[in-house]
Parts: structure tokens; C-alpha cells; sequence
């Protein structure tokens, strides 16, 4: 009985103790604080969506260099939208390389004919970026194929809305 309360002592003490990597120590409701006063809000805005990508994968789905050093890329998408017609205009694109360009709704994958899909114009005629959207908030990564890419144990391939609160 005495060795197994110093055991759940122990593990109590392991689980209690702080992760050492701070990566690991920020929630998402703490990185979205952190970047809510970077968003921009209008009429002209569609979405602004956040996430953490595996590097290695997405290099090679933008057509872009990578070293063997990087291990995610920080992504941030802007949508943009005429704002008497909310029809798709612009968007900038911001992680591991820039993009500017046009982008367009279109309807269904692979899998779903009936899917949502954001397709991104890139300025790169080799790289590729389009998005299933999950719901309002929440959009896939999809791999030239139209399928969603998977992600790894530490970054998917999601972004996530980002609003001014």
C-alpha cells in the first residue's frame, strides 16, 4: 500500500509539473489573444484564418524550398470579398512563402460533391492551395488530389477563423 501512494505521488508530481517546451504551454485561446489585434475587420473581409502546418509537406504542396530544420510553418489566410456582392475577390497568404492573388468558391471534392471548397489562385503556377471548409470557423488543407492532408502529432493541416473580439 506504501509503494503504491508514493507512486501515484510521483505520477501526481510528473502531471502537475509544467511541460518544458512553451510551446506546448500556450492554449489556442491564448494564441488567439495574442493575434486578435492583428485582425482586420470590414465589410471587404471575408475571414481571417490561422494555423500551424507541418513544413516539409506543405513546401512541397506550394512548390517551395524547405530545409531540413523546418518543422512547421506558421500560416495566416485572408479572404477578401466585394462588399455589396460578398463575392470572393483577393486574399493574402502569409507562411512559408507570401501570396497575393484572386480565389474562388467552388463545389465539391473528391469524396463530396456537395463540399465547400475555398481554391486560392497562387502566384506560383506550380504551388497549389485549396481548402474544404468544415464550418464557418474551421477550414482543411486539401492535397492536389482534392483529398484532406494529414497532418502530423504536433501540427494539422487546419486553419482556424480568427475574430477581433
Amino acid at each position: 500500500m506504501k509503494t503504491l501512494a508514493l507512486l501515484l505521488a510521483a505520477t501526481g508530481t510528473l502531471w502537475a509539473a509544467p511541460p518544458s517546451n512553451p510551446e506546448l504551454t500556450s492554449s489556442p485561446e491564448i494564441a488567439a489573444a495574442k493575434t486578435a489585434r492583428e485582425v482586420p475587420v470590414g465589410p471587404e473581409i471575408f475571414g481571417v484564418f490561422y494555423g500551424r502546418t507541418p513544413c516539409q509537406e506543405l513546401s512541397a504542396q506550394l512548390n517551395v524550398a524547405a530545409s531540413e530544420a523546418c518543422n512547421k510553418v506558421k500560416c495566416r489566410l485572408i479572404l477578401y470579398q466585394d462588399p455589396a456582392t460578398k463575392a470572393p475577390t483577393t486574399y493574402s497568404w502569409k507562411g512559408k512563402t507570401n501570396w497575393t492573388g484572386k480565389w474562388s468558391i467552388i463545389e465539391g471534392t473528391k469524396t463530396d460533391p456537395r463540399a465547400t471548397v475555398y481554391q486560392l489562385q497562387p502566384a506560383n503556377p506550380e504551388g497549389f492551395l485549396s481548402f474544404l471548409q468544415v464550418d464557418e470557423n474551421i477550414l482543411f488543407f486539401l492535397g492536389k488530389d482534392g483529398s484532406p492532408l494529414v497532418g502530423n502529432i504536433k501540427f494539422s493541416y487546419t486553419l482556424n477563423r480568427i475574430t477581433r473580439k
